[in-house]
Order: structure tokens, then C-alpha cells, then sequence
């Protein structure tokens, strides 16, 4: 997404926020599905303050899901308008994607670390080796469930981001330094 941004070509960078919405909300739906109901389940076997501390966590990590969400919106819709009309108006709008997505890399820094951190290592603390297997199987499961329209060749991949997991691709986005730090360089 990033260096798509110096070219001021509208479409595929429309395109590539696009898929990284979709591997995004894929990413979330994976752990709204998965994730936090099993460790829902398995914090009614603790202490009382130690399941409050994982309600309390998966309120945040929902808090973070939805302010991710409604920025890729943003972006998608400021998107969709410059793309049906390409006039010098519209493109200045870029600027507006950018800070939106500016917003998401910054707050999914801080998201990524708590989840490494914190959230993923409870899950490994508290889940039995079966209830984290069949865990492990349902996200996977539902990382690969990519929308049919944002299924995309090895090739295309590659033109996108030369990374291939769900993770690596928001984490790869974030590393970059988000569409920001180089729109209108040159690579």
C-alpha cells in the first residue's frame, strides 16, 4: 500500500486497501469467533479477578477491532469517491486515506504488542493442548476463508506485499511505516 501512494493512481491503491481490510476483518472475525470465546469459557474455571482481567482485555481488543474497522471504512468509502471521480478535487482527498490509515498503524503497533505480549501468551497459559489445537485448527480455518474477490495469485501477492499470512501482511503494513511516511517519495 505504501509505495502504491507515490503513483497518485487511485485504483490500485484502492485495491490494495482493500485486501488489507479484508485480511484484516478476516483476522478480527478469527478472533471474535475463536479466540475469545474459548478463553471466555476457560476463564469461568479461574479466580474471579483473574477472569475479570481477561473480560477486561477482550473489551480492549474489541474497543481496538472496531476503532479498525471504522477507519478502513473511512478509508474504503474516501476511496471508492476518488476512484468514480478522478478530477484534482477528488485526489486531493488522498491525504485523508493516508491519516486514516496513518491511525490504524499506530494503534495496531500498540494492538500487535499487547496481543504478543500478553493476550496470545495467556491463551497458551490457560487453554489445554487439545482446546488449543482444535483453537489453532478454527483460526486457520478461518484466515484461509478469504472473501472469493480478494483471492489473489502468488504474482499479485507479491506485488502487494511479499509477505503471505494474515499477521505478517498487518504486521508488514505497520513496519513500513503506513501509507504516510512515503507518499509522494519515489522508491
Amino acid at each position: 500500500i505504501v509505495s502504491l501512494f507515490s503513483s497518485g493512481a487511485p485504483e490500485p491503491i484502492y485495491k490494495a486497501i482493500g485486501l488489507f481490510w479484508a485480511r484484516l476483518a478476516i483476522h478480527i472475525r478469527a478472533e471474535h469467533f475463536h479466540l475469545f470465546p474459548a478463553l471466555t469459557e476457560t476463564s469461568r474455571l479461574l479466580d474471579a479477578a483473574e477472569a475479570v482481567a481477561i473480560k477486561n482485555w477482550i473489551e480492549d481488543l474489541h474497543e481496538d477491532h472496531n476503532f479498525f474497522m471504522r477507519e478502513m471504512i473511512g478509508a474504503i468509502k474516501t476511496m471508492r469517491q476518488i476512484v468514480a471521480n478522478t478530477d484534482s478535487d477528488e485526489l486531493s482527498r488522498l491525504g485523508e486515506v493516508t491519516e486514516r490509515l496513518e491511525n490504524v498503524r499506530r494503534r495496531l503497533i500498540i494492538h500487535n504488542r499487547k496481543e504478543e505480549s500478553e493476550f496470545y501468551p495467556l491463551a497458551d497459559r490457560l487453554l489445554s493442548p487439545d482446546a488449543a489445537g482444535v483453537l489453532r485448527t478454527n483460526m486457520k480455518r478461518e484466515l484461509d476463508n478469504l472473501p472469493p474477490r480478494f483471492v489473489v495469485s502468488p504474482k499479485q501477492r507479491s506485488m502487494i506485499s511479499p509477505i503471505d499470512n494474515d499477521s505478517q501482511l498487518i504486521e508488514g503494513f505497520v513496519l513500513a511505516g503506513g501509507a504516510s511516511s512515503r507518499m509522494g517519495q519515489d522508491k
